[in-house]
């Protein structure tokens, strides 16, 4: 009788046990991604190669100025860590909604087409489209308009990123595209000749090309138009979004955003905004 009442016990034990590991699971698996994020103190997020925005060093750390900007406004929640994996430009929307990252911590070019997949935080710079080519300028090169299928010159851009977009849109054909997935492919397409020139938002080649100054020389596009960029969140994941985009305008107020912009890309760069809403640059946007 003793034997089968331990046994019995022993059995209630497992199953009280099973229970309230099932509980925890289901209630883990109910919470935002902003609580999860809360809960294990970390947050999974996408970034592109592109120095001085963002970046992966080689032991797996998250840097660049938007990183930074992110862990500042995160940190007043108790998220302290960023686990970075490297995308292109294509990649990150795709990737976002399918749930392999939770944010994409480059500055993504706001635009109308991308607010139809994800949501915004607000501004964390502007930028408008830049021209690098070799010092001279030996093809007289200052729009897109130079990139004709006569002209026999090469455009090399990011690969997903708003300049190819935009330069398709301006007419450059498919086939005068040099595509790369990061900042240094930019840099070594045009130093090696498989392009004349490529084309970047003009907020990070000041610091870009310093190592190259005797090199490589750049103008902004003829007629561009201004664009923001900001960090990228799932739609279901408004309140991530919301409480990100509160401690960024803290940030923003107090002068923090300010001193992390001109760290990373310098006083004297044009890029820092103090737009507080995307509505300027970019239709249908929340």
């Amino acid at each position: 009788m003793k034997l089968m009442r331990t046994a019995g016990a022993a059995i209630a034990a497992v199953a009280l046990a099973t229970s309230l590991a099932a509980c925890s699971g289901s209630s883990d698996a109910d919470l935002s991604t902003f609580e999860k994020a809360q809960k294990t103190g970390e947050v999974d997020v996408a970034l592109a190669s592109l120095e001085p925005d963002s970046n992966l060093t080689p032991s797996g750390e998250v840097t660049g100025y938007v990183p930074e900007v992110t862990l500042a406004a995160l940190e007043e929640y108790g998220i302290t860590k960023l686990n970075g994996s490297v995308a292109e430009f294509e990649a990150f929307i795709p990737g976002l909604q399918a749930s392999r990252w939770s944010m994409v911590t480059t500055g993504l070019t706001v635009t109308s087409e991308r607010c139809e997949a994800v949501l915004f935080s607000n501004p964390l710079t502007v930028l408008q489209e830049a021209l690098v080519y070799p010092t001279g300028n030996p093809d007289d090169i200052s729009s897109y308009d130079d990139f004709s299928t006569e002209s026999g010159l090469n455009l090399a851009v990011l690969t997903g990123s708003s300049q190819e977009k935009y330069a398709l849109e301006q007419g450059v054909p498919a086939e005068r595209l040099v595509k790369v997935s990061d900042s240094s492919g930019l840099i070594d397409s045009v130093v090696s000749g498989r392009a004349d020139a490529f084309a970047l938002g003009n907020i990070g080649i000041v610091g870009l090309l310093k190592p190259y100054a005797d090199q490589l020389e750049y103008n902004l596009v003829e007629g561009a138009p201004v664009s923001a960029t900001a960090v990228a969140f799932r739609e279901e994941d408004r309140d991530f979004r919301d409480k990100f985009n509160e401690q960024l305008e803290k940030l923003r107020s107090d002068g923090s955003l300010e001193q992390m912009f001109e760290e990373w890309f310098g006083e004297e760069n044009p890029g820092l905004t103090e737009a507080t809403s995307l509505d300027p640059f970019a239709e249908g946007c929340e």
